[in-house]
């Protein structure tokens, strides 16, 4: 080996600074970058697109380079602007894809804006026309054949669904009228002629018609009446003109009741002459010749009520007070109306008696009777009658039927000339009269007790022989005083009495039998025997007796020394006494029927309170007793019963402690509140009629 650096050639033309080493070349630097394609295989980047190396030797140094006939060229023919045809670097193979990204492309419609690449191909944007074909408006048609067919025009850009002028149906007006016209109708695009809604205002050229109107596709108005209101003229109209008036020569009348025979003249109405109630004519404010109307019209006397069967325009006009369909009414017990000889509203007179109460009540200084229209107010006035005891009062029918009642009480003051006399007072259908003696001379010691008896009125009364003594009253006048009976009856107190079955019962304490209750009859004028009633429980205190509607012929109640009330019945034969539970008074009792059929009894309790009970027929018994109002009534003496009229059942009076007397009325069950009636009494009796 050659010592040394000795520079050398190993033959490899890539090599650079060759050295002798051990005896041999040693390569130097190799520049070259391969010497053979497989030296460049190392170098592929695995892209079979962008072509295969190998290793160039046609200069130095050698070099690993692209052969050019091994990159891959892919077709552009197909491709747009969404999808390329590029290569595949793992295969090496050309295929379509889609351009990634936001890519903006055309799809080739005018009226789209924004259009994109979307998976290769190119979508479109925002529609910015109305339409693009003329098939696109058919929907937008709103069915209106009349008004045109749309189309899509494209004359402009954007593109618009437009009416074609020429498919607008336009109708004739030629004969169109305010009340029909000639319209295209929308459903068919056909003109036709349409009425307008009746009612529509139009003019029909007709100046005699007013407030014309279509109806039915015609104008048509109302004739005008051309009614001027004037009767003095006769009204007409022109077609062409309209209304005119021509005046007449007709009666008429120029509205003022004191002219006759008025008649136009001119177009007006001139006044005729002035009317009287006695010129035998009906004219100017009269409803009947010569009778009723304006009272005093034109300054005339005025005319007199017309008569039944004349004319009538109001009651006034006519003397019977009843105008009745324009013509006066004869009087009537039904009118409603005092006429008639009526002494109240269809009662009195020839008709049925007024609904009246009637009261009687006895004073120690004076007496006084009082009347009651029912539904009014109580009137009254003083009797100078002074007395101690109780009064009695009685309803009667005088000899011609005419209804009425008669109060009778005895006359007490010592001294006075007609001191014990019995005294009466008649209510005559009207009016109270003064106090006047039954008698000349008949006295009384006791309460005189008056009784209805079928038609007049009836009294027995106590005289001072201590025998009782009867009287009748037909109206007007009273029989001769009789005895009880052929042998006289007496006794020591006062006899009540009773009409039954056609006979009067008197009702005593017996003084030939011990005081025992004992009763006596008359019928046809005739006495009959004493019947014995029962034992006297207190001959002090007068009984009571009443005769029923039914159950029993008469009733008697007889008050016991302890105030104990005990009462019988007689049907053919008197019963046994018996007591009225919680029946107390120190005074005598009153009975009286009722209106609806049962017996009621009233006495001033132990405690100072009016109380009653009530008897019923068939059961034969008593009702327990019960305070009449709220607050309680308070009592002195004997309270009075009558049976009730015009609605009510009872009719009840009595004296409270002060001497002032009060009224009250038993309807539907309930009294009603009390009325006070007058003062400065002792006793009082009531009844009621009719």
């Amino acid at each position: 080996p050659i010592g040394g650096t000795v520079l050398c050639d190993d033959g490899n033309p890539c090599t650079n600074g060759d050295v002798c080493a051990a005896g041999s070349c040693q390569p130097g630097a190799n520049l070259c970058g391969c010497q053979s394609d497989g030296d460049c295989a190392s170098k592929e980047d695995g892209n079979f697109c962008n072509g295969t190396l190998f290793c160039d030797k046609a200069a130095f140094p050698y070099a690993c380079k692209v052969d050019a006939k091994t990159i891959v060229t892919c077709s552009t023919a197909s491709d747009t602007t969404c999808a390329k045809n590029v290569c595949d670097p793992g295969s090496g193979a050309c295929a379509v894809q889609p351009v990634a990204g936001t890519v903006l492309c055309d799809d080739g419609n005018p009226c789209t804006n924004g259009d994109v690449c979307a998976a290769g191909s190119c979508q479109s944007g925002a529609n910015l026309c109305g339409c693009q074909s003329d098939g696109d408006c058919a929907a937008k048609e709103d069915g209106n054949l009349c008004n045109g067919t749309l189309f899509c025009d494209k004359a402009a850009f954007p593109y618009a669904c437009k009416v074609d002028a020429k498919t607008i149906v336009t109708c004739s007006t030629g004969s169109d009228t305010t009340c029909a016209k000639n319209v295209c109708t929308a459903a068919t695009g056909v003109c036709a002629i349409v009425a307008a809604p009746d009612g529509t205002a139009c003019a029909d050229g007709n100046a005699c018609t007013v407030l014309d109107a279509c109806a039915a596709g015609l104008c048509a108005g109302q004739v005008d009446a051309c009614n001027d209101n004037n009767a003095c003229t006769n009204d007409g109209c022109d077609p062409g003109s309209g209304c005119f008036h021509t005046p007449n020569a007709n009666p008429c009348d120029d509205g003022n009741p004191c002219t006759l025979a008025d008649a136009c003249g001119g177009g007006t109405c001139i006044s005729g002459p002035a009317p009287s109630c006695h010129d035998g004519a009906l004219n100017g404010h009269e409803t009947g010749t010569d009778c009723g109307g304006q009272t005093g019209a034109c300054g005339l006397p005025a005319c007199s009520a017309c008569a039944p069967g004349q004319g009538c325009a109001v009651a006034a006009d006519c003397t019977s007070g009843v105008c009745d369909l324009g013509h006066c009414a004869t009087p009537t017990c039904a009118d409603g109306v005092e006429n008639g000889g009526e002494t109240g509203v269809d009662c009195g007179g020839p008709c049925l008696v007024c609904p009246v109460v009637l009261l009687a009540a006895g004073g120690s200084s004076a007496s006084f009777v009082a009347a009651m229209p029912v539904g009014g107010a109580w009137s009254s006035h003083a009797i100078s009658v002074p007395t101690v005891d109780g009064v009695s009062i009685a309803p009667y029918a005088d000899k011609l039927g005419a209804a009425g009642a008669v109060a009778v009480l005895r006359y007490t003051k010592y001294g006075d000339s007609l001191d014990n006399t019995v005294q009466y007072a008649v209510w005559n259908g009207s009016a109270w009269g003064q106090a006047q003696a039954i008698g000349a001379g008949i006295t009384t010691q006791a309460w005189p007790a008056a009784a209805f008896a079928g038609s007049g009125a009836q009294v027995v009364f106590h005289g001072f022989d201590y025998n009782y003594y009867f009287s009748a009253f037909d109206g007007s006048a009273w029989s001769p005083v009789e005895g009880v009976g052929s042998q006289l009856s007496y006794g020591p107190s006062a006899p009540v009495l009773a009409y039954a079955q056609g006979a009067s019962t008197v009702v005593w304490m017996n003084g030939a039998t011990g005081n025992r209750v004992s009763a006596r009859s008359r019928s046809g004028g005739t006495w009959g025997g004493v019947v014995d009633v029962g034992p006297a429980v207190d001959y002090t205190i007068s009984p009571a007796v009443v005769a029923p509607a039914s159950g029993a012929e008469l009733l008697a109640t007889i008050v016991a020394s302890d105030g104990q009330v005990w009462w019988q019945a007689r049907t053919g034969s008197w019963s046994s006494q018996a007591k009225i539970n919680n029946a107390w008074t120190k005074n005598r009792t009153a009975l009286a029927t009722t209106a609806d059929g049962l017996v009621i009894l009233a006495f001033c309790g132990m405690n100072g309170l009016v109380y009653t009970t009530r008897w019923t027929p068939g059961a034969g018994t008593w009702s327990d007793p019960a305070q009449v109002g709220s607050p309680a009534a308070a009592c002195q003496g004997t309270p009075a019963v009558a049976r009730g009229t015009q609605g009510a059942n009872v009719e009840l009076a009595w004296v409270a402690p002060e001497g002032t007397v009060w009224h009250s009325r038993l309807q539907s069950g309930t009294w009603s509140k009390a009325t006070l009636v007058g003062a400065g009494a002792v006793s009082v009796a009531v009844t009621a009629l009719p």
